[in-house]
C-alpha cells in the first residue's frame, strides 16, 4: 500500500453521465445551448472538471481566449483546493481510480496553457507532479515535460510533429521521440561523467 497522501474521488456518476449526454448528444448540442448544459452541470457539482475542460476547449474554438482562460482556471483552483492536504499535492493519485481521471485531465491542460503563455517553468512543475502522483503516465506528462526542454512552445506544437490528417496523433511515433531523447541525454551524462573521472 502506497504512504503519504493518497487521493482517490468519488465517482460523480450522475454529473458524469449528464456530461456524457451533452458531449454525444445524437443532435450535437453546440453553441450557446451546449455552453448552457455544460454550466447547468457545472452548478450541480463544481468538482467535476470535464465540463470546464469542455468550455474551455469551446472558447478556444470561438476565439474567446480570455473566458477559455478563465473557465479553466477557474476549474484548475477547485482540483487544486480539493486534492490538497494541507497544501501538499497528494503524493499518489492513481488515473486506475476513475474519479481521479477529471481531475488528472483538469491539472494537465491547466499546465498546457502555463505552457502555451510562456510560464514553462510552472507547467513543468506541475507536470512533474503529475507524474510523480500517477508513475504510469496515463496522460501523458512524461512528453510534455521532455518537450518543454526540447524547446516546443507548446503541447500544440509538440503534437503536430506526430500528427497526419488521417490518423490524428501517432503515439507510437511520439513514445519513439521520448525514447530517443532519453537515451540521447542519459549517453550525454554519462559521456559528461567519464570525463570527470
Amino acid at each position: 500500500m502506497r504512504e503519504g497522501h493518497v487521493f482517490v474521488d468519488s465517482g460523480r456518476y450522475e454529473v458524469n453521465e449528464m456530461y456524457w449526454e451533452v458531449m454525444e448528444h445524437p443532435e450535437a448540442i453546440e453553441g450557446v445551448a451546449k455552453v448552457e448544459a455544460l454550466r447547468k452541470i457545472i452548478g450541480k457539482d463544481p468538482d467535476f472538471f470535464d465540463p470546464y475542460i469542455a468550455l474551455y476547449e469551446h472558447y478556444l474554438s470561438i476565439g474567446d481566449t480570455e473566458s477559455a482562460a478563465d473557465i479553466l482556471n477557474e476549474g484548475f483552483t477547485r482540483a487544486m483546493a480539493l486534492v490538497s492536504k494541507e497544501g501538499k499535492f497528494p503524493d499518489f493519485m492513481p488515473w486506475e481510480a476513475l474519479g481521479n481521471r477529471h481531475i488528472i485531465r483538469m491539472i494537465y491542460n491547466f499546465s498546457t496553457l502555463l505552457w502555451l503563455v510562456g510560464r514553462k517553468g510552472e507547467a513543468k512543475e506541475l507536470l512533474q507532479k503529475l507524474l510523480k502522483a500517477d508513475p504510469e503516465d496515463h496522460i501523458g506528462a512524461r512528453f510534455a515535460i521532455a518537450a518543454i526542454d526540447e524547446g516546443y512552445e507548446s503541447l500544440y506544437a509538440f503534437e503536430m510533429e506526430f500528427t497526419n490528417r488521417e490518423a490524428g496523433v501517432d503515439p507510437e511515433a511520439m513514445e519513439g521521440w521520448y525514447r530517443r531523447r532519453g537515451e540521447r541525454y542519459q549517453a550525454s551524462v554519462c559521456n559528461q561523467a567519464e570525463r570527470r573521472l
